[in-house]
């Protein structure tokens, strides 16, 4: 049995940039931690971007696309309930139907509401 491995999302960060949304590798990740999968369209991803306090939940699909739907910069590393950018993670580690906060210590639903996101190609 032979395995084929390709880029399907990121590049090299080693400047420590700020995470960043993308398509294949213009999209950066600071520290992906955790991966599930969403179907078979889509991965998603647990991200500490330590040296920037960017703590987030980002999906990638299947053509690489990178598009962060939970968290964001939060340099007081605080947790907090939201939607969006406005839900704070003090450090995500690992994903599956619940999400572990690092060190809040908590377990918190995820619950996304799926929008239509645009495949650039």
């Amino acid at each position: 049995m032979q395995f084929c491995f390709y880029l399907l999302a990121g590049a090299n960060n080693n400047n420590h940039k700020p995470a960043q949304d993308g398509q294949g590798n213009a999209a950066l990740f600071g520290s992906p931690m955790g991966i599930a999968l969403w179907s078979d369209q889509y991965i998603v991803v647990c991200d500490n971007d330590y040296n920037n306090h960017n703590y987030s939940i980002r999906v990638v699909n299947s053509y690489g696309v990178v598009t962060t739907i939970a968290g964001g910069n939060n340099p007081t590393n605080s947790s907090k309930d939201g939607i969006g950018k406005a839900a704070q993670f003090n450090g995500v580690n690992f994903i599956a139907v619940f999400l572990s906060s690092r060190f809040g210590f908590s377990f918190r639903r995820l619950f996304y509401i799926f929008v239509h996101l645009p495949a650039i190609i």
